[in-house]
């Protein structure tokens, strides 16, 4: 796995094609206008949807999740049973608060890899433990979400931000580096990855 510490950040360039993201923001778009997706309580105009209550998602969604997790050195996770995988919106006005997600579990780790569908016109960049993150649509970024504290800049113009994020429980590995926790995010860079077309 390629997560050492609870500060591991890991970002994923490129992670679909174009015409893959393309597809999914057509279906994530037509969710929202339809309804499907309840307001957040917290932070503006946000709007989200637990993956397991939509019964038409892209054929490639469970596909995508278990590439990634390959991609990531997880050979092994639990589906978390607290929120799950998530569809979320974010209109102009939307912030995600500060916050860290609760674990499903004692002593686990609860991984969220975040797929960036569609950036917002302005603002929507995601913060994690301080440290503002550089991403392109298509691009996936995963850390520990209940160990690290994140929100994201505050979304401005017409144009929404789409995420996929998916969520993973693991076992705390039970190397020592794992056991203390970094005051700054630890970020790495995974370039090169076998796009989901190529993937088994």
């Amino acid at each position: 796995m390629l997560f050492e510490n609870p500060a591991d950040c890991i970002v994923m360039k490129s992670v679909i094609s174009d015409q893959q993201r393309l597809h999914m923001v057509d279906w994530l778009e037509s969710q929202m206008d339809a309804g499907a997706l309840r307001p957040n309580e917290v932070g503006g105009p946000r709007y989200y949807c637990e993956a397991a209550k939509l019964g038409d998602l892209p054929d490639f969604y469970p596909a995508l999740k278990r590439h990634l997790a390959r991609q990531l050195g997880i050979s092994e996770f639990a589906e978390d049973e607290v929120l799950g995988d998530l569809l979320t919106c974010n209109e102009a006005g939307a912030q995600i608060h500060r916050h860290r997600d609760t674990a499903d579990g004692d002593g686990r780790w609860h991984i969220r890899v975040n797929l960036y569908l569609q950036a917002a016109q302005q603002g929507g960049e995601p913060v994690l433990r301080g440290h503002q993150l550089d991403l392109e649509e298509g691009d996936a970024w995963a850390f520990v979400a209940n160990e690290t504290e994140h929100w994201n800049t505050p979304v401005g113009g017409d144009r929404r931000r789409l995420t996929f994020s998916y969520a993973m429980n693991v076992d705390r590995p039970d190397a020592m580096l794992a056991q203390f926790v970094f005051p700054r995010l630890r970020v790495k860079h995974l370039d090169g990855i076998a796009p989901l077309a190529h993937a088994d």
